[in-house]
């Protein structure tokens, strides 16, 4: 994602990211809800933009699903971005999920 240079400075030098995300089918967030997932309460990352095909959702509510293929725009913490990046795509599981 390309940003205006100021913006994207701003961002680099704050500990708060943005980034897309896309839930792969083996992630262990796939099929559950906002409230079960619970990302700003337990990674400090909120969900700006819930993307379902050719569908954007602006502040998706808590009781909506994440489906594997499913896109998302989150900011928050660096370290709270990179690891749901790393469960988005598979490569990292949530115990709490089970």
């Amino acid at each position: 994602m390309n940003f205006h240079p100021v913006f994207a400075q701003a961002l680099e030098d704050a500990d708060e990211k943005i980034a897309r995300v896309e839930v792969s089918p083996g992630s262990s967030m796939a099929d559950h809800t906002f409230e079960k997932l619970d990302l700003w309460r337990r990674k400090g990352v909120y969900t700006l933009v819930l993307v379902k095909g050719e569908d954007y959702i602006l502040n998706p509510s808590r009781g909506m699903v994440v489906r594997p293929d499913d896109r998302l725009i989150i900011r928050g913490s660096s370290r709270g971005v990179e690891e749901l990046i790393e469960v988005a795509g598979g490569r990292k599981d949530w115990a709490h999920l089970g």
